[in-house]
Parts: C-alpha cells; sequence; structure tokens
C-alpha cells in the first residue's frame, strides 16, 4: 500500500468512528490520517485533502466537548 491509500483508511476509519458517536477515537483516526498526509514522504498531491482531515478533527474536538482544541485547529 501507498501512504496515501494508508491515509484514506484512516481516514474512513475516523468518518466510521465519528457516525458511531466515538468521538476520541474519531480524532486519534484523524490525528493518524494528517500526520500521513502531511509527512513528506507521502507528497500528498491535494492540500485540500489535508484541510478536510483538519475540518473533520475540528468537528470531532467540538461533539467530544474539547473546544480548546478545536479552536487551537482553526
Amino acid at each position: 500500500l501507498k501512504l496515501n491509500q494508508v491515509a484514506s483508511i484512516w481516514k474512513d476509519l475516523g468518518g466510521h468512528y465519528f457516525k458511531l458517536n466515538k468521538f476520541d477515537k474519531a480524532i486519534d483516526a484523524y490525528k493518524q490520517t494528517i500526520d500521513i498526509l502531511t509527512n513528506p514522504i507521502a507528497r500528498t498531491e491535494s492540500r485540500s485533502a489535508v484541510f478536510v482531515v483538519y475540518s473533520n478533527l475540528i468537528i470531532c474536538y467540538r461533539k467530544a466537548g474539547k473546544p480548546l482544541e478545536a479552536i487551537s485547529l482553526a
């Protein structure tokens, strides 16, 4: 698997946890996604993919009752 494919799997996992209201697990999955996508080796072609994951992460922080973490990413 390529790193972008691994990132996509983590992103999908974050979405799955979000739908189950398991926000802390979704946060972990989205953070893994961001770590992979921002790694120079991954060479992410689309910065918009990173922004989408950051947006998802902010929403998860808000739903998890962690507004300061959400604000720090905004």
